[in-house]
């Protein structure tokens, strides 16, 4: 059996152009199988209930109050979170799960808190602390979770680890769009699958939007580590698209990477959130 092996989104070179310069490969690997999931011999000629909203060009979405992250209860939300990914069935590692929730939402802290939080997403101790690296890794590992585990019952959504309402919003939408897709996969409906498609890539070269609370926003008005969460969605999508057995030339030309452009921007992303952590690490250190 096949595996695909997945080269690493956020490179340290930002002028990389070509795929021999990455210089971080994802130890990730998803494995591939023939046809495109469960299939029946009574499979109907529509989408499923709910999955024709779901992929719909005019997204429209509302965004839900969430409790705001500070450094008081950062210990007891990243505890509710585990928690909650062990009731999916998740029993791999958790290590880098606080480091998320600070890059994540790193925006949002003010000065004393992400000084503080900086120190508790510290969780084995290092003096030389970067918290990008251990948050990647995890997501390596929830990434290599959710290929192994499709269903909506099983699944690690992406958005809990983000507390800013409109990020949220954004992120759990494309949660379930991964969900749906998967639908659409194991209904054999190629011509939905092609809509979806459509639709992300769309997205990532910014000629599509979506509405939240009434505001049409495009992906580089989200936040930096909003935008990387989302491209692991991307990837279990691309996971989906892989795994089909199709003649379609637009799913399987979706397996394909993003744009240089889009790399570089999420590039971009990981040198911003690097350097606002750095300033909680000067805040601590120095402070």
């Amino acid at each position: 059996m096949k595996k695909l092996s997945l080269y690493e989104r956020l490179l340290k070179n930002k002028n990389r152009l070509k795929v021999q310069a990455v210089s971080l490969v994802l130890a990730t690997t998803a494995v591939i199988t023939t046809g495109c999931g469960k299939t029946s011999t009574n499979t109907p000629d529509v989408p499923k209930p709910g999955v024709e909203d779901v992929i719909a060009p005019n997204v429209d979405l509302t965004s839900e109050e969430i409790e705001t992250l500070t450094a008081e209860n950062f210990d007891e939300e990243a505890a509710k979170i585990a928690e909650n990914m062990k009731s999916k069935g998740y029993e791999r590692e958790f290590v880098g799960l606080k480091s998320v929730l600070l890059n994540a939402n790193a925006f949002d802290f003010s000065n004393e808190d992400g000084k503080i939080i900086f120190g508790l997403a510290n969780e084995t101790n290092l003096v030389s602390y970067l918290p990008y690296r251990p948050s990647l890794d995890f997501l390596n590992i929830v990434y290599d979770y959710n290929c192994d585990n499709e269903t909506k019952e099983k699944r690690v959504n992406l958005a809990q680890f983000s507390y800013n309402k409109t990020d949220r919003a954004m992120l759990k939408y494309f949660d379930e769009l991964v969900i749906n897709f998967q639908e659409l996969s194991d209904n054999n409906d190629t011509k939905q699958m092609e809509t979806t498609i459509k639709f992300i890539n769309d997205f990532v070269s910014k000629k599509a939007s979506i509405k939240i609370d009434g505001e049409n926003l495009y992906l580089d008005d989200f936040s930096p580590f909003a935008r990387i969460l989302v491209d692991y969605d991307f990837l279990c999508a691309k996971t989906v698209a892989l795994r089909c057995d199709t003649d379609s030339k637009i799913i399987k030309g979706f397996t394909d990477f993003f744009s240089d452009e889009y790399m570089n921007e999420l590039n971009d992303c990981g040198y911003k959130i690097q350097d606002k952590t750095e300033t909680f690490e000067q805040q601590k250190t120095f402070g």
